[in-house]
């Protein structure tokens, strides 16, 4: 889906295949290999005098980082439905997520073009799971192999493709117009119930233009009060277009976010800024990327205020100002020079020190901390042993720039079972990690399974007597021993009392005692 909507927005001139491994927003090998997005990519494009910015995410939940880093810095999310299929487990978890940032979405219901599809019962699912909000916007025309084009529920027209980038418009299918006909009176019903003045409008019986309620679904959707819908193939690149006018109708712009709230790194108290270029300059790093040649690459998204390729900005987590050099507007692997950047840019810096993946870059002089993404804990872990011997260092190494990159990735030496584990989300996900490990670093390992140590713990309280006695001649060995033992609360360690008096036993046995115990 998002390469035909870069070719119907003329950033490139032929569409490319998961398959062949040949889109602009795949191309880290790794995602080549297994034909799924595993890292997040930008892919700005131009359509109607507006700048749209596309962050194509992960929908396999192992990398489920790189959706919430995405999701921290975008202002909406259209949301892929599979046409068959529905509602799946990703679905609900990206619609939680979304809930709680509150990002409003708009839907597509994409692969309308496979065989077995069913528009109106993913429909259907859709508005049982999320309720009534949930509204179709465009129908499909046809389905299958026939999925053809798509009604405007508001503008009661059809379209239909007569090649790609060539559509014309026509009369609604006489087999659609009673669906058409209700569809739409729910949509409008949806629309006014947002709106109180509107509201009142329909329920006079007064005629409301098209416009009124294009202006009133766009407040609602940007509230999230209404999600619309619509129908797509990516495939086909059918339904793109849709796409993109809600995009541009119906998301927020940059301008349009409310207030960007964050900390005072002083007082730690809540502080605002205006989402304005005129404000002060704030940004937040959502991606670092390294490479053992070219170094490490920061990515932020600028929420206020301009910079320019020299400018000194102040990293407000580390209290440390850094100057800017090379900075690149991104296209996949395709990096653009530029000397400025303004509210709402996605940007690349290279080899900037002292910054990290959730920092908060902003003025020195209005300093403001963004809240950072809150990870989800690592789900399973493996150990991992050397193929060549003396490649420890590297690997360490390794993993640890891997980790900048990766926030839900996790390495450790396990001191107790002598072993090096690394924690992810799952075993896709640490399978990428070895890749990445082997191609960008040039040290291989081989998994093996984890140890576990095993311990002991008290359980009650004891209290023990000992005796030696010992006779060889002379004055003979006496010894006279009290013992007591008592659990103490789980995870505050271990405790040694001694409870000596008169001075029976000399001080230096007493530290003996306890390291034998």
């Amino acid at each position: 889906l998002v390469e035909s909507i870069l070719f119907d927005c003329d950033e490139i001139n032929r569409r490319g295949s998961v398959e062949k491994g040949t889109t602009t927003t795949d191309f880290e090998p790794e995602e080549i290999k297994r034909t799924i997005s595993i890292d997040n990519s930008i892919a700005p494009c131009n359509l109607k005098d507006h700048k749209i910015n596309i962050l194509d995410t992960p929908g396999y939940l192992d990398f489920v980082g790189e959706l919430l880093n995405s999701l921290r810095v975008c202002d909406g999310v259209v949301l892929l439905c599979d046409s068959i299929v529905g509602v799946e487990v990703g679905t609900e978890k990206i619609w939680t997520y979304c809930e709680n940032l509150e990002i409003p979405i708009i839907i597509t219901i994409n692969k309308m073009d496979r065989e077995s599809t069913d528009f109106y019962k993913v429909l259907d699912q859709l508005r049982n799971i999320y309720g009534s909000q949930v509204v179709a916007l465009n129908l499909p025309i046809g389905k299958e192999d026939d999925f053809k084009g798509w009604v405007n529920l508001l503008e009661q027209k059809a379209f239909i493709y007569e090649s790609e980038k060539k559509i014309k418009d026509t009369e609604i299918p006489e087999e659609m117009i009673e669906k058409v006909k209700s569809l739409r009176e729910n949509l409008i019903e949806t629309i006014v119930e947002t709106n109180d003045e509107m509201l009142m409008k329909y329920l006079d019986g007064e005629e409301l233009s098209q416009d009124e309620l294009k202006e009133v679904l766009g407040s609602a959707v940007k509230n999230r009060k209404i999600f619309p819908v619509t129908c797509s193939s990516g495939l086909k690149n059918i339904g793109t277009e849709p796409i993109l006018d809600m995009i541009i109708d119906l998301l927020p712009s940059p301008l349009e976010v409310a207030k960007i709230s964050g900390k005072d790194p002083k007082s730690k108290e809540d502080k605002e800024i205006e989402a304005s270029p005129k404000s002060p300059f704030l940004a937040y790093v959502y991606k670092t990327m390294v490479d053992p040649f070219v170094g490490k690459l920061s990515m932020f998204r600028i929420y206020t205020g301009e910079i320019n390729s020299n400018s000194v900005v102040f990293n407000a987590n580390n209290k440390k100002s850094v100057k800017l050099s090379n900075m690149y507007i991104t296209k996949g692997k395709t990096q653009t020079q530029i000397d400025k950047a303004s509210i709402g840019d996605f940007v690349a810096v290279s080899k900037l020190e002292h910054i990290s993946t959730g920092d908060t870059l902003c003025d020195s002089k209005n300093p403001i901390i963004l809240a950072k993404v809150d990870y989800p804990p690592s789900m399973e872990n493996t150990a991992i042993a050397p193929l060549l011997k003396g490649d420890e260092e590297k690997i360490s190494n390794g993993l640890t720039k891997l980790m900048e990159e990766d926030p839900t990735f996790l390495h450790k030496m396990d001191f107790e079972t002598k072993q090096h584990l690394i924690y992810g989300m799952g075993d896709v996900h640490l399978s990428v990690i070895i890749d990445k490990l082997k191609r960008k670093f040039g040290v291989g390992v081989k998994l093996i399974k984890p140890k576990v140590a095993y311990k002991e713990t008290v359980r009650k309280t004891v209290k023990v007597e000992g005796k030696y006695k010992k006779q060889s001649g002379g004055r003979g060995q006496y010894g006279h021993v009290w013992l007591e033992v008592k659990p103490l609360d789980r995870g505050t360690g271990f405790e040694f009392i001694e409870t000596i008096f008169g001075g029976a036993i000399p001080k230096g046995y007493i530290q003996g005692v306890e390291k034998g115990v």
